[in-house]
C-alpha cells in the first residue's frame, strides 16, 4: 500500500510539473504573439499615416496647380471673333420690317432688340 501511495504522489507531482511547464510555454507563446501583434499594428498604423500624408501632399499639390491654372485663366482676355460682313442685308431688308415681322423673325420686338444692342 505504501508503494502505491508513493506511485500516486510521483504521478501527481509529474502531472503538476508537466502542466506547469506547458502553461509557462503557452504563456510565453501568447506573450510573443501579443508583442508581434503590437509590432504589426504599429507597422500598419505607420503605413496608414504615410499613405495619408502622401494623399495630403498629392491633394495640396493638385490644389496648388488648380489655383495657378485658374489664376492664369483669369488674366487672359476672352477670345472674341466675328466674320466681317457688309451691312447691306440689315440696311436693305431688315430695316423695312414691321413690328409683326420683327416678332415673327427675331422672336422679340424691335424696341427690345435695340435696347439689347445698346447695352
Amino acid at each position: 500500500m505504501k508503494d502505491l501511495e508513493v506511485m500516486v504522489y510521483l504521478l501527481l507531482s509529474l502531472w503538476i510539473v508537466v502542466t506547469y511547464t506547458a502553461r509557462e510555454k503557452n504563456e510565453r507563446r501568447l506573450q510573443a504573439f501579443r508583442q508581434n501583434m503590437l509590432k504589426d499594428d504599429e507597422r500598419i498604423l505607420d503605413f496608414i499615416q504615410q499613405c495619408e500624408s502622401e494623399d495630403e501632399r498629392r491633394h495640396a499639390r493638385h490644389k496648388t496647380i488648380q489655383m495657378v491654372l485658374s489664376s492664369q485663366r483669369r488674366c487672359r482676355s476672352p477670345l472674341s471673333w466675328a466674320y466681317t460682313r457688309t451691312n447691306r442685308w440689315w440696311e436693305n431688308y431688315v430695316l423695312g420690317f414691321t413690328n409683326a415681322q420683327w416678332v415673327e423673325h427675331f422672336r422679340i420686338s424691335e424696341e427690345t432688340c435695340a435696347t439689347n444692342c445698346v447695352q
